[in-house]
Parts: structure tokens; sequence; C-alpha cells
């Protein structure tokens, strides 16, 4: 097995920071200090094995040590800012299962001048092996998009209690802002994260999840800033937790140089204008009588309602314009026309067509940058291009937002999960003349409603107790992100009907699902129906016949009615994250059953249904109602799981326990037959 460590890797897929930094009025002093980089971080020659510690047996492996340091340097001129970045870990093996995962390390390489790069492994009798420069072997990825080459090298004869050891150095051109993740899924000890700048130069560093701060200090002609902590414990995934967001993390970012008038660096007003002037350009008059020309055969001259403009626009862009990324794309055209002839652009091609259609149509509209917040939440108390990885429209006049940087299947008013109920940076385009600047400001992204992002099941039951047979009729409807979902699921097979079929499950408490749903019809709506703005739907018809969700107990019958109720998965959290539980989205669920009582039989228990779980001071229920008809022939009972939010504190968990608890244990239900009298 490979472990890769991949270091600093930008998480911005916009790469929008240096092309910024590059265009900025940013001027440097012509004179200062120039920093030496000739004390190069290295390792004692003579290894010592570390003490194997008594916390160490409950891990199949546990880092020893971990060391990063960004030396940052000028070249031949102040203003020529450069970077030497070094590594170093040790990393103890404790199984055979850390043999497996460590025996073979794969290091990404960013894109420079490899100073130094050691190996060496050391048995737990002490012995040392290093390894030559002949045993790192390189690896160079062929796609052309990667700024990274990988060094890879197989640590042999490695055993239990062994120790692994690493250590290399890459310079390169400085960055302006990155961020590294500090914790993993193993115990961390002897962590320290460090930045050198010449006196130039200040940075500003936050850390994030229990680091460690930094701590600044001088010394003669450069200034450091150091974040040390002794142990980091390891932490794991669970599920309804982001894993990245929750990892102990660090942020660096130039805040200004030196000796100069200290304005500040990566403001968000600095970073919103360049986000503007990426998104907008000043058309030539062919352009807009293009698009003009192309707008009055999309949308009718007396259509006022924007939400239907925005649909009509966006319908036709998608299927005109592929986005590729930006390295494929090399070529950057100055005209709309010739982008939208060759049917494929960049970001920053793609964003301006789109502002380019919205302003010729006169649809009010902004962007809004964040993050994707499975890695990190916004951090609008920290300005810089790391928070800056997702992209989207947001319409004012309707409430709405739009995602075209995302793929084909986010329609107006469905944008990706990892977006919703997180802090954005809102921008609207500013004109001076004929520069391009921008107003902004911070808000938060509200959350899809519930109702528009649930599953709705039907069911008509129908028993035939003599062959102990039951038939079900079968309408399913989902909405919202659960449509998104599930469509993902078809979107690459001939045969959307046999993975609905597979996917489709009763719950019974031995976890045997061997009935097979026949699928009668399946109806999507394409994403841009007009009828169903920000409700993408998915419905279902189907019919199975099951032997296992009725049982014979002596003259009376039991009917797993909890069974019915898996429109998503029953997980046990316990024990429950203490960071809290974050679902993905707000969501319902409704499932309705109509029962066709057996002729001769009736409910034993029918009052045994009835349930209602409400949340203490968070939107959570769980309900299940019926009725009975005059006859005594059918009973209809309606479930509902009702989730308002997508995430629930600590001290929230209690009501979210007792309604995933009132959700499992009826999964458990019985109805009792009994003959009548």
């Amino acid at each position: 097995m490979t472990m890769t460590i991949t270091p600093l890797l930008k998480k911005n897929s916009f790469l929008f920071s240096a092309l910024f930094f590059l265009s900025s009025s940013l001027v440097l002093a012509q004179e200062a200090t120039i920093f030496t980089k000739d004390t190069l971080y290295n390792w004692s020659e003579h290894p010592e094995r570390n003490e194997r510690l008594d916390i160490e047996n409950q891990y199949s492996a546990v880092i020893r040590k971990s060391f990063h340091r960004l030396h940052f340097f000028t070249g031949e001129t102040v203003a020529d800012l450069r970077l030497r970045e070094t590594r170093h870990k040790i990393i103890s093996l404790h199984d055979n299962q850390a043999i497996e995962r460590f025996n073979k390390v794969t290091l990404s390489i960013p894109e420079g001048k490899l100073v130094q790069i050691k190996a060496r492994s050391i048995s737990q009798q002490g012995r040392v092996t290093n390894l030559g420069l002949s045993d790192i072997k390189d690896i160079y990825p062929q796609d052309g998009l990667s700024h990274h080459s990988y060094k890879i090298f197989a640590f042999d004869g490695v055993e239990i209690g062994s120790q692994i050891e690493y250590l290399y150095t890459v310079e390169r051109d400085a960055e302006i802002c990155d961020f590294e993740y500090i914790q993993s899924d193993l115990p961390t000890f002897d962590v320290t994260y460090e930045l050198i700048s010449p006196l130039d130069y200040d940075f500003v560093l936050r850390s994030y999840n229990g680091f460690a701060h930094a701590v600044h200090s001088q010394e003669q002609d450069y200034q450091i800033w150091r974040c040390y902590k002794d142990f980091i414990p390891a932490l794991y995934r669970m599920p309804y937790r982001r894993y990245e967001a929750h990892l102990q993390r660090v942020h660096f970012k130039i805040a200004h140089p030196y000796q100069q008038d200290y304005r500040e660096l990566l403001t968000w007003g600095e970073i919103a204008g360049g986000l503007s002037r990426s998104a907008y350009k000043i058309l030539e008059s062919k352009e807009v009588d293009a698009i003009q020309k192309q707008i009055e055969a999309l949308i009718d001259e007396e259509e006022q309602d924007d939400m239907k403009k925005i649909v009509h626009i966006d319908s036709f862009l998608r299927n005109r314009v592929r986005l590729v990324p930006a390295a494929i794309n090399q070529k950057t055209a100055n005209n709309l026309l010739d982008i939208m002839e060759q049917g494929y652009a960049n970001t920053y091609d793609l964003l301006k067509i789109y502002t380019a259609f919205f302003e010729q149509a006169n649809i009010p509209h902004q962007l809004v940058a964040t993050t994707n917040k499975q890695e990190k939440d916004f951090d609008e108390e920290f300005p810089t291009w790391d928070y800056i990885t997702q992209v989207l429209f947001y319409f004012p006049q309707t409430g709405l937002y739009l995602a075209p940087l995302h793929g084909k299947n986010y329609s107006l008013g469905i944008i990706p999960v990892e977006c919703l109920n997180n802090t954005g940076l809102f921008i609207k385009k500013l004109t001076l003349g004929t520069v391009i600047d921008a107003n902004y400001y911070t808000q938060r992204i509200k959350k899809q409603r519930e109702e528009n992002s649930g599953v709705h099941t039907h069911y008509k039951v129908k028993i035939n107790i003599e062959k102990r047979e039951t038939e079900l009729e079968l309408k399913r409807s989902y909405k919202g992100y659960n449509a998104l979902k599930n469509k993902q699921k078809i979107s690459n097979t001939n045969c959307p009907e046999a993975v609905f079929a597979t996917h489709f499950k009763l719950r019974l408490p031995n976890n045997t699902y061997n009935e097979k749903l026949n699928i009668t019809h399946l109806n999507h709506s394409k994403p841009m129906d007009i009828g169903l703005l920000g409700e993408d739907f998915l419905c279902l018809q189907g019919k199975l016949s099951s032997v296992s969700i009725l049982e014979e107990a002596g003259s009376r019958y039991l009917f797993r009615i909890g069974a019915l109720l898996d429109a998503h998965p029953k997980i046990n959290l316990l024990p429950l994250p203490k960071e809290g539980v974050e679902r993905s989205h707000p969501e319902m669920f409704i499932t309705e059953i109509q029962l066709e009582i057996p002729e001769g039989y009736m409910i034993r228990n029918l009052t045994d249904l009835s349930r209602q779980v409400i949340g203490k001071q968070t939107p959570l229920r769980f309900s299940v109602d019926y009725e009975l008809d005059s006859d005594n022939t059918f009973v209809k009972i309606k479930i509902m799981e009702y989730y308002g939010n997508n995430y629930y504190r600590h001290d929230q968990l209690a009501s979210y326990d007792e309604i995933r608890a009132a959700a499992m244990e009826f999964n458990q239900m019985l109805l009792i037959f009994d003959k009548k009298q």
C-alpha cells in the first residue's frame, strides 16, 4: 500500500491568488536586508531510536515527529521572494497493518528545485538502513495539469517495532497565502510548524480547531513564527461528521511589507475586486449585438419573470459551452463569441459569459465566493484566497442561487451541499469609468428548505395470509438533493430501473434483503423545467412481493410494518460525536402506508403505532399517525421524520438522539393480526 503525503497543495481550484497578487499595486522597498538561506535544516547522522511510550500500544502507528518549515528569502532583488519548504517525519510502526501502509511512501514534490531528500529506517534493535538516491524513484504526471512531481521509495525489511524517517527540502516560488492540515488519523508527537521571513515582509498566521497559536520572535535579519504542540490526538472519520473541517490546521498570508505604509494586503475588498475583474469585462459592440440577439431568441420580449429568464439563459449556456480546467484551455480568447464558438471555456471565461448574458438581460445578480465546507468553514475574519474555492451566482430579487461551475446537475435553487449554511463573500460589480471594481459584504448562504429536499413514499399493502405473502405497490418521489443524489447513481447507465431495483431495500431486523423490486415506471424532470424551479424531481413506481415481512406465530401473524421505513439508513451513532451531528442538508422523510386488513382478522395493537417525538429548541420531529376506516378494512399510517437543520450542536444532541432512536425503534415495529372471534 502506498502512503501519499501532499505538502501545501492549493485547495483553491480557481487559482486566483497568483493572478491578482501579480496585478496588484504593491510597491516594495528598493533597499532591504537580504536574508541568507545557507542554514539548511538537517537531521542527526547518528539517530537514537525513540523509546516506545505506553500510549503507543493503543495504535497501529504513531507519528513521533512532524516538522514543517516555510523559509522565505529574497533573491537577487527584495521583490523576488523565494521559498524553501522543508518537511521531516518519523513514524513508528506497531503492527502488520502499519507496515503495509507505510513500507512504501510517495511524496508529492511542488514544482521547483529539490535541494535535499533523505530516507531511512531504524529497526527495533537500533539498526539503521539508509536509502540512497538510487532507491528514490521519480514519477512525473502525464496529464499536464499538475504542478507537482512525485518521489517514491520503499523501506525494505521493516518489521513490527521499526521506525521510518524521511526529510526533504524544495526551493520554489513563494506563495502569498496557503494552509496545511496538521492533524490526521494517527496520533502525532513533537509537532512544529515554522515560518521564517526577512524583516521586509510581515506574515499573519491563524490556527484552527485547537492547533497551537504562533509565537513570534526576531533573530538578527529575519523573523520567525512558530507553532508547537507536544501531542495531537488522532481524529477518525465518523458518520454525520465532516472530517477535514474538524482537523487541526494553520493558515498563513502576507500581511504587508515592512518599512511601507502598512496597508494590509489580502483584504476582502482586494479579493472581491479581483474576482469582479475576473468575472466581468467591458464588452465590444459586436459582443453586445450577438448576445442581445441570442437573448431575444431565448426570452419573450414581454417576459418579466426573472426566474424564467435565468433558467432559459442557463439552459442555453450549459448546452453551448463546456467547462474545462484552465491548464487544458491554455487559449484565453478576448472575444466571448470565439469562446462560445469553440464550445469550451475555463473558469474565468465561463464566468464572463454568464455575467455578460445576465447584464444584457437586465437580471440583477451578485457573485458569491465561499469554501467547500467539507474542507473548512469560511472565516470572514481572515481574508485570504484559500477561502475562495466555490463561486456561485445569487439573485437578490428571487433569493435563489445558481452554480454553473459545478456541473449540469445543479439547477436554479439547487447548489452543492458543501456551500449550504456557510458564510460567503457577496460581490456586486462596481464600474468606475473603464475600471471594474466591486462592492462586497459577507453573509450566510441560506439553507435549502427541508420540504424541497425530501423523500415521499406511498405503499399499498395487501396480505395473503394463506400464502404468508405480502404484495406491495410502491410510489416514491425524491426532491432536491435526494433527487440529485439518485440521478447521479443512474447517470451512466442505460438501465436505471435495474440500478434502483438493486438499491431498494426493506430494512428487516436480520438485515436480509431478498425481495426484488420490479420498477414499472421511472420519471424524472429535466433540471431546467420551468415548473420545478429549485426542486429537482425524480419519481419511481414499482411492485414487489415479500415473504419476509409476515411471520406466523401460533394462531397469530406478525407483520413487520417497520420494515417499510427505509427512506434513509437508520444509523446508530452512539456514542454521539462531541463536535455535534452534521447532516449534509435539511430534509424531510414522509412514508404513507395504506394497509388492507386481511378478511377475518383484526389488528390487536393498532394503538401502539402512535408516536410524537419533538426536539427541544431545535427543529426535529418523528411522528406516526394512523386512521382506521369505518368498515375496519383499511388502515392508513403516516410516518414523518423531519430534520430542519443540517447541524446540531453538542447541547442539542440529546434531542437529535431521541429522533434517531424513535426511528430505529419504529424500524422494529410489528403489527399483530388476530383472528376475529
